[in-house]
């Protein structure tokens, strides 16, 4: 037990020391392909965004959170717990922006402290964090298998490695996807696995999930490409091969949000387009856009949620606070002045009077 237990603690410190040395290097990356440019140059290229494209951007975010609701609703039928929507759709947002922002765990925490409160007990979240998870990838594997099949040469371009063929590589993806979805419609049984029982969700929860993961995929994307620069010509496909590569690097380096790590392979992909400083002023505002004001807005969620039912006490204790306080304030306030007197006069600071002084 003491050897498995030293075993999953290497474990998470390696992975630690991979994140660091993967951000480390990104920091590296980016410090070089943006030597040639100053803070004015980016402040500028900020300026150059058009408001029509912000508000687009704005726009597909909420729309892209909205959609991620659907993923909830999907899992908590297969953990055979339903809610109503408007119940679940705040958990689902909260839970996804902290787990895009933070990380996965940090967005099950929140995910259960909201659902906890709505009836869904700790073995159900865990069952639709992991619900989540596989949707999340089969997503991936969706998207990212259909723009490698479709551009498998396009999406190297400004890589300085060769992957051989990225097309076989797509099959792959897709045939995973498929392997999914058959085995979900054929098999009945649970699924035991070291122990652990996973039900097997029915063909239309796979389908869905499928569906509502590979939409969100291109949401996601699509609110980084209207904000790239005119400069930067590229196609869509090219572009969604680069963007779901750079979100799996994210993901893969231990970052959260994969801050850093994406913004390289970005660089790196679009090193030859000649407006280096337009396309980080781009990624700074997708940051803010799809990650930054989604967090304050679920910060603020969460904190409303966890303060709720405790505002009677909190009404209390202040009614009971200004009651006492009514009472011993203008004590408080004749003490001060007391004590201020005091110190006057004993410090000398009073001036004399003119009976003393004669």
């Amino acid at each position: 037990m003491a050897d498995l237990k030293t075993t999953r603690r290497l474990v998470r410190n390696t992975g630690s020391l991979i994140g660091i040395c993967l951000f480390g290097a990104a920091v590296a990356v980016i410090h070089r392909e943006m030597r040639g440019y100053h803070l004015h140059d980016i402040i500028h290229q900020l300026g150059q965004v058009p408001h029509g494209s912000l508000a687009v951007a704005a726009t597909l975010t909420a729309l892209n959170y909205l959609v991620l609701t659907g993923i909830d609703a999907l899992g908590l039928r297969y953990v055979r717990h339903p809610l109503a929507y408007s119940r679940l759709a705040v958990a689902s947002f909260i839970g996804y922006v902290f787990s895009n922002s933070v990380t996965v765990v940090g967005g099950g925490a929140a995910r259960y402290r909201v659902y906890s409160t709505l009836g869904v007990c700790a073995n159900e979240v865990a069952e639709l964090v992991l619900f989540c998870g596989l949707t999340f990838w089969l997503g991936f594997f969706t998207v990212a298998g259909a723009v490698f099949v479709l551009e498998p040469h396009s999406i190297w371009q400004g890589f300085p490695v060769h992957f051989g063929s990225i097309r076989v590589l797509g099959i792959v993806f897709l045939a995973i996807t498929a392997a999914y979805l058959v085995g979900t419609g054929l098999r009945r049984k649970p699924l035991r696995i070291h122990g652990w029982e996973f039900r097997v969700p029915p063909l239309s929860i796979s389908a869905g999930q499928i569906a509502i993961s590979c939409a969100d995929w291109l949401l996601a994307a699509c609110v980084l490409y209207v904000l790239l620069p005119q400069a930067v010509h590229t196609g869509f496909g090219r572009f969604l091969g680069v963007f779901v590569l750079a979100q799996a690097a994210g993901l893969l380096s231990y970052v959260p949000a994969g801050l850093g790590v994406f913004e390289t392979v970005f660089l790196l992909s679009f090193s030859g387009t000649g407006d280096t400083a337009g396309v980080t002023a781009s990624l700074l505002l997708y940051r803010i856009v799809y990650y930054i004001l989604p967090l304050i807005l679920a910060s603020a969620m969460l904190t409303i949620h966890e303060t709720l039912p405790h505002v009677p006490a909190i009404r209390r204790i202040g009614l009971h606070v200004g009651k006492w306080g009514s009472a011993l304030v203008p004590q408080i306030f004749a003490l001060a002045v007391f004590v201020a007197g005091a110190i006057l006069l004993f410090s000398g600071a009073l001036p004399r009077s003119k009976v003393a002084s004669t």
